[in-house]
């Protein structure tokens, strides 16, 4: 596994984890109503329900 990535749709955070990542990177803000985050949390609200 090269990192694992979880994001926060309420406080709008993306933490990632990975042996290689710099700090830097570990913490980031997204737009959470931006259309591109509202298709992926579509798609995840998808592959929950499957």
């Amino acid at each position: 596994m090269l990192f694992e990535i979880a994001f926060c749709f309420r406080c709008q955070g993306v933490r990632a984890w990975g042996a290689e990542l710099p700090d830097e990177v570990r913490w980031q803000t997204f737009d959470a109503a931006s259309p591109a985050a509202l298709e992926l949390l579509k798609w995840f609200q998808g592959a929950v329900a499957s």
